[in-house]
C-alpha cells in the first residue's frame, strides 16, 4: 500500500485519502490559472506512487512551424498557435520523410521537426510508349538505382531489359529541359509577386502573396517543371467580424473586424463578476469562447464535522455549485451539493453521527429490556443467558460509530450428576448441576475420606473426586498462618501424601513453601506471611520526602521490595544517596531524610 501521494505546489487531490491500496488512483487538481503538465492521475504500484504531474503557468504561444528542405506544412499556417497545438509534415516527390511528421507547441517551443531526404532504396518506373518522340517499345520498365533530380543529375545507372541507356536517359533529360512553362496561372485570392512574363525554363520560380485580412496555406513559390507549374498557393481569410455579444459586458476600442492572432478584452458592468477568459483570440476566422458577467456568491457554508470536496474559491458565479463530504463516522443528510443562484448558496446538508440499527442476535444470547429501532454512538445494551448456560466474555455492546461492539457468547458450560465413588454418598443430589456449583461427599462407617470431600463444576466437567478407604497415618486439618488462608477446602482429616497451598493476603509477602504435604500423620513446616511497608503520606512529610516515580499519597511495599525518593522542594538531603533507595524488610523500612 502506499501513504498520501507525492505534495504537488499549488496543486489540490479531492477526496484525498490517507492510505491507498496496491493499484489506488489519485487525481490532482491545479489551481487558477496555473495549467498542469504531465499526467492528471498517479498509480499506487508496489508501495510507490508514479511520476506526479507539475501546476505552472502556461507559457506562451509558438510562431509558425520552421520550414523544411524538400517538405511542406500539411495544414494552414497561423501566425500563433495555443501551447498543445500541433502540424503536420509531407515530403514533396521523389521524397521520403525521416523523423517524427508531427511536431508540437510547448512552452513557446516547437519538438524537432523531421526531414525529407532522397529515397535510398530502389523504385520501379513504368515507362510510356512514346517520351518526347524516342520509342522504347511496350511496358518495358525502368529500375532506378536512387532517383535522379533534375534532369542532369544522374546517380548509378538505369537498366532496361539489361542494356546500358546512359546515354539514351541524358538525351530524355535534355528533352525534358528544353520544355517551358507559359505564364504563371491564378490561384484564388493570391497575387502574383512581380511583372509575369510569356514563357519560364525547367526550373524557374515565381512567388504569390495574399490581400488584406488573407492569410497563406502552404508555399508560396510555384516552380516551373518540364513544362508544368508545380505548386498550390492558397489565400484563405481567417479573419474575425466582432467578438460575440456578452450580456452585461462590453470591449473597450471594439473594431469591426480583426486580423487572425489579434485579441479583444471583455469588461463586466459593475457590480457583476467576470467568469471565464476576459481576453479572446481571432484563431483561423473564429473566436476563442468568451466569458460571462454573471452575479456571485460568497465563499460556501461551512458545515460541521465536514469538508468542501473541491478548491474554495473567494467567489463564485451565478450557477456554480460546490459538494461537500462528511468526516469519518458521520453520515450526510441532505443534497451533498449546493449551487449560487442570485447571490445565494442553497441549504447546505448536515453530517450527523452514524447511528446502529436494532441490536443483533448472538446465538443463545437474551436483550435485557426492549429494544430501540435507532441507537446513537455511544449507548449500551445487555445480554443475559438463559438457565445452565454461563456468558463468555463481556454481556455488554456498544454502538460505536454506526457499528454494535461486542460479542456476548452463552455456553452450556453445566456438569451432570457427579462421578459414583464406591462406598460414598451425595446428599441431596440434584440430576443437573451449574457452571460453578458444588456437591459433597461421605463415606460409608468405618471409611475414612480421602481427597477433597468438595467437588465443583467447572465448564461441564467435575473437579476430581475423593477415596472412601480405610484410614491408615492421616493428618488433621493443616495448621493456620498468620495473615495467610488455606487455598482449597479443609477436610477434617487428610491421608497420608495429600497436600494443600497458602496465600497471603493483601500487601503480604508468602516466605518458604506455599504446598505443605501430610506424611505418616504430620503435617510438613507451614509457610509465613510476612508483613508489608505503609509508607504514608504523613511519614513522608515527616522526613521531608516524596516518592521519585508517583505522586501517590500512600503505597503498600512487599518484603524485599525497594521504593526510591526524593526531597520535597526546597529541601535538600542530610541521609547519604544510598538511603533515598530503601528496602522494606518485614514490614519495616528505614526512610531518608531532608531538611
Amino acid at each position: 500500500s502506499c501513504g498520501r501521494p507525492p505534495t504537488v505546489q499549488n496543486a489540490i487531490i479531492p477526496n484525498q485519502k490517507p492510505r491507498y491500496q496496491h493499484g489506488d488512483t489519485a487525481r490532482y487538481e491545479c489551481r487558477h490559472p496555473l495549467g498542469l503538465f504531465g499526467k492528471a492521475v498517479v498509480t499506487c504500484f508496489s508501495g510507490k506512487w508514479t511520476d506526479p504531474p507539475e501546476c505552472k503557468e502556461s507559457t506562451g504561444q509558438c510562431k509558425p512551424p520552421l520550414a523544411i528542405d524538400n517538405g511542406d506544412v500539411t495544414t494552414y499556417p497561423l501566425a500563433v498557435y495555443a501551447p498543445g497545438s500541433s502540424v503536420e509534415y509531407q515530403c514533396q516527390a521523389y521524397y521520403q520523410l525521416k523523423g517524427n511528421r508531427r511536431i508540437m507547441c510547448s512552452d513557446g517551443q516547437w519538438s524537432e521537426p523531421p526531414k525529407c531526404l532522397v529515397y535510398d532504396k530502389i523504385l520501379q518506373l513504368n515507362v510510356f510508349d512514346v517520351i518526347m518522340g524516342n520509342k522504347f517499345g511496350q511496358n518495358q520498365k525502368i529500375y532506378v538505382h536512387s532517383v535522379w533530380g533534375p534532369c542532369g543529375q544522374i546517380r548509378n545507372w538505369i537498366i532496361i531489359i539489361g542494356r546500358h541507356v546512359k546515354d539514351l536517359l541524358k538525351s530524355l533529360c535534355s528533352a525534358f529541359s528544353a520544355m517551358t512553362c507559359p505564364s504563371p496561372p491564378s490561384y484564388d485570392n493570391a497575387i502574383l509577386l512581380g511583372q509575369p512574363k510569356n514563357s519560364y525554363k525547367s526550373g524557374e520560380q515565381v512567388a504569390y502573396g495574399c490581400p488584406e485580412h488573407y492569410q497563406m496555406y502552404g508555399s508560396n513559390v510555384v516552380e516551373c517543371r518540364a513544362g508544368t507549374w508545380i505548386g498550390t498557393p492558397t489565400c484563405k481569410d481567417l479573419s474575425c467580424g466582432s467578438p460575440p455579444t456578452v450580456q452585461n459586458a462590453f470591449i473597450p476600442n471594439q473594431k469591426d473586424r480583426y486580423r487572425h492572432g489579434d485579441t479583444a478584452q471583455y469588461e463586466c458592468r459593475h457590480p457583476l463578476g467576470l467568469f471565464g477568459k476576459a481576453v479572446v483570440t481571432c484563431l483561423s476566422g473564429k473566436w476563442t469562447d468568451p466569458p460571462e458577467c454573471k452575479g456571485k456568491c460568497k465563499a460556501p457554508p461551512a458545515i460541521d464535522n465536514g469538508d468542501i470536496t473541491t478548491y474554495m474559491s473567494p467567489f463564485y458565479a451565478s450557477g456554480s455549485s460546490v459538494e461537500y463530504q462528511c468526516q469519518a463516522y458521520y453520515e450526510l443528510e441532505g443534497n451533498r451539493r449546493i449551487s449560487c443562484r442570485d447571490g445565494q448558496w442553497s441549504e447546505p446538508p448536515k453530517c450527523l453521527a452514524m447511528t446502529c440499527p436494532s441490536p443483533p442476535s448472538y446465538g443463545n444470547a437474551i436483550l435485557l429490556g426492549q429494544p430501540k429501532n435507532s441507537y446513537k454512538s455511544g449507548e449500551h445494551v445487555a445480554y443475559s443467558c438463559p438457565d445452565y448456560y454461563q456468558m463468555f466474555g463481556s454481556n455488554v455492546v456498544e454502538c460505536r460509530h454506526g457499528t454494535w461492539i461486542g460479542t456476548p457468547t452463552c455456553k452450556d458450560l453445566s456438569c451432570g450428576r457427579p462421578p459414583t465413588v464406591q462406598s460414598g454418598i451425595i446428599p441431596n443430589q440434584k440430576p443437573r448441576y451449574r457452571h460453578g456449583d458444588t456437591a459433597r461427599y461421605e463415606c460409608r462407617h468405618p471409611l475414612g475420606l480421602f481427597g477433597k470431600a468438595v467437588v465443583k463444576c467447572l465448564r461441564g466437567k467435575w473437579t476430581d473426586p475423593p477415596e472412601c478407604k480405610e484410614s491408615t497415618g492421616q493428618c488433621g486439618p493443616p495448621p493456620a498462618i498468620d495473615n495467610g488462608d488455606i487455598t482449597t477446602y479443609i477436610s477434617p482429616f487428610y491421608a497420608s501424601g495429600s497436600s494443600v497451598e497458602y496465600q497471603c493476603q493483601a500487601y503480604y509477602q508468602l516466605e518458604g513453601n506455599r504446598r505443605i504435604t501430610c506424611r505418616d500423620g504430620q503435617w510438613s513446616e507451614p509457610p509465613k506471611c510476612l508483613n508489608a511497608c505503609v509508607i504514608s503520606e504523613e511519614i513522608m512529610k515527616e522526613h521531608n520526602i516524596q516518592l521519585k516515580w508517583s505522586y501517590a499519597k500512600k503505597i503498600y511495599s512487599g518484603t524485599n521490595d525497594y521504593v526510591e525518593f526524593v526531597c520535597r522542594p526546597p529541601y535538600r538531603r542530610v541521609s547519604p544517596a544510598s538511603a533515598f533507595r530503601a528496602q522494606c524488610l518485614e514490614g519495616k523500612m528505614e526512610f531518608p531524610t531532608c531538611a
